[in-house]
């Protein structure tokens, strides 16, 4: 069985993406959060320096490692084609990856997962994708085969 994992973190609602990987070398960033701003690097309570350009929050240093390996990385600033201004169907269409298009049945993680290649052992593993919260999101949602 290979050792290699793709982990798909949703942060749903409650974190702010300038706060987790801050683009410190940005003027307006500081200019425009005197309030809420994450520090630069080397200050006190700053953050951890990821390619002299972003910084990760100074509470997820035990990340670090893993960005330090090439096992972790970050998908800053995505977004949808998709012009709505709706929270929830912006969250779907991130989700299903299908962009505007609500008939799609299940979500990209679950498409993918049907296409990865698996040894037999994997195959007939009991579990080889999960996802842990109060709800299923859409996007592993499981087609019953």
């Amino acid at each position: 069985m290979s050792n290699r994992r793709l982990i798909v973190v949703f942060m749903r609602g409650a974190a702010d993406g300038l706060s987790l990987v801050v683009p410190y070398t940005e003027a307006n960033y500081y200019r425009l959060r005197p309030a809420i701003a994450i520090g630069k690097p080397g200050s006190a309570d700053g953050v951890f320096d990821l390619d002299g350009r972003f910084g990760l929050h100074p509470a997820l240093a035990p990340l670090m490692p893993f960005w330090q390996q090439g096992s972790l990385a970050f998908v800053h600033a995505a977004g949808s084609p998709d012009p709505t201004r709706s929270h929830f169907d912006g969250q779907d269409n991130i989700e299903s990856g299908t962009p505007g298009n609500k008939a799609t049945p299940d979500g990209w993680m679950n498409r993918l997962e049907g296409r990865l290649p698996a040894t037999e052992q994997e195959r007939t593993a009991p579990t080889r994708a999960i996802s842990v919260g109060a709800l299923l999101p859409r996007a592993p949602h499981i087609r019953r085969r």
